[in-house]
């Protein structure tokens, strides 16, 4: 994986969220051919992560989404990505990533607690099976 860039994957163009024209973005993941996985956008309302169709295999569970707002629901996507999110090196909580990783954790069981088991039921309750699915899906891109 390239290290994240700013820009947007839609050229010059302001990118369109579900909660505005984006005013900033960030590809984290870029994939071997250039294509963003994962961008994190805000808006002047809000903001979230943005994950490309070919990462939602890496999803828990079955779901059209592709939007994930910032509070919450990016939480999974923090906790499924937060090893490349490290490597990203934009992407740095002040607090440190285990810290941060606890929150997500916490937020996942308070909002999104079918999610949370979902996640424990696909890579283990202690998560160890993200980094080796990481690691074989991102040879299939």
């Amino acid at each position: 994986m390239e290290k994240a860039r700013r820009g947007s994957w839609y050229g010059s163009r302001i990118a369109s969220t579900p909660w505005g024209e984006a005013d900033d973005w960030q590809d984290h993941l870029i994939s071997p051919s250039g294509k963003p996985v994962l961008s994190f956008v805000s808006s002047p309302s809000h903001g979230g992560a943005k994950l490309q169709k070919a990462a939602k295999e890496l999803l828990p569970f079955k779901t059209r989404k592709l939007w994930f707002e910032e509070d919450a629901e990016a939480a999974l996507i923090r906790v499924i990505f937060a090893e490349w999110l490290v490597e990203s090196e934009i992407y740095t909580p002040a607090e440190g990533w285990e810290k941060f990783q606890e929150w997500n954790i916490e937020s996942l069981a308070r909002y999104y607690p079918d999610w949370l088991e979902a996640l424990y039921n696909r890579y283990g309750k202690d998560l160890s099976g993200i980094n080796p699915a990481l690691a074989a899906w991102d040879k299939t891109l």
